[in-house]
């Protein structure tokens, strides 16, 4: 006659509440249908996953195996806690790896800032490289100004951020940096478009299109820096927000402007792109970071926007 697995009438019940160890247990031994297989595949001794059994049956109030002297099989209770068992292990085991991925930086949400011309080439190359080391890792870009990225990073709303000529600010720190280069931007069909490189001082007589400073305060003061070293100050005839615009604005023939070189990707018709005489004519693309931030997540991005950066040269 078959009786549960439990204890017996008289016998002191183990107290306890249920943890994982016991879930394991009962899998297995459900699985096995055999004490000593079972205790044997747990690495185990029988008694102490008898008593297990035990403690689990008596916490449910519940018999989950029925034993004879020749074997051990399931009671209608314990096939049932069977599926829900291995679906919470399966869930335990999920929420355990998913805390030892997001440990080595594989796992989570990283908010990554990005200047407008960085968006044309560095990002997406950095970004393919992280997706690659790191697929678990959900990356949330916000194309932003220098300025804007600078005070999200120090209120904690942001973890990393690529600008352009950052300078120091107090719990901020550069974590990679690479130069770029800046190019003429100019009509298609304008006289200097026939030069492979353009004088910095021929460009005195030209109308010059530019971002507004608080959108690109880094670009617009190299470029009135520049022109001033040249001998004149640059005449500004239109000032936009965005340096999409200010391209635009060159390709209908509105006047010449000077941006990173990374917006080559944009292809506009009637726009054409030039070298500077100037080798003094680049800006800084810079990683940055907060000081007090420990992150998992932020070192490895930090890492592979350094070496993907340093391998192509940011464009320079």
């Amino acid at each position: 006659m078959a009786d549960a697995v439990g204890a017996g009438e008289g016998e002191a019940a183990p107290t306890g509440r249920i943890e994982i160890r016991h879930l394991r247990h009962f899998v297995v031994l459900a699985e096995e249908l055999h004490f000593g297989n079972a205790a044997r595949r747990l690495h185990m001794a029988q008694p102490p996953l008898s008593q297990s059994i035990r403690v689990l049956e008596q916490s449910l109030g519940a018999s989950l195996f029925h034993r004879t002297s020749r074997h051990v099989e399931l009671t209608e209770v314990g096939r049932v806690f069977l599926d829900s068992c291995r679906i919470a292990l399966l869930h335990f085991d999920d929420a355990i790896e998913s805390a030892r991925r997001a440990v080595r930086g594989e796992a989570g949400t990283l908010s990554v800032g990005y200047v407008v011309s960085a968006g044309f080439d560095v990002v997406p190359r950095v970004l393919t490289a992280f997706r690659r080391r790191y697929p678990g890792v959900h990356v949330r870009l916000l194309g932003m100004s220098t300025t804007e990225q600078l005070e999200m990073l120090k209120a904690g709303t942001l973890q990393v951020g690529l600008v352009r000529e950052p300078g120091r600010h107090t719990g901020l720190q550069i974590a990679a940096e690479a130069r770029e280069r800046l190019v003429l931007a100019l009509p298609a069909d304008h006289p200097l478009a026939s030069a492979a490189r353009v004088r910095v001082r021929d460009l005195e007589p030209e109308s010059f299109l530019m971002s507004t400073r608080d959108r690109s305060p880094a670009l617009y003061d190299k470029i009135v820096h520049l022109c001033r070293r040249a001998g004149f100050s640059p005449r500004v005839v239109q000032e936009a927000s965005e340096t999409q615009t200010v391209l635009g604005l060159v390709a209908g023939g509105a006047g010449i402007s000077i941006v990173p070189a990374s917006f080559h990707a944009l292809a506009l018709d009637g726009l054409a792109f030039r070298e500077l005489d100037d080798a003094q004519m680049s800006l800084s693309l810079a990683v940055v970071t907060r000081k007090d931030q420990s992150s998992s997540l932020v070192e490895a991005f930090v890492e592979v926007a350094r070496s993907t950066i340093a391998a192509a040269g940011a464009g320079s």
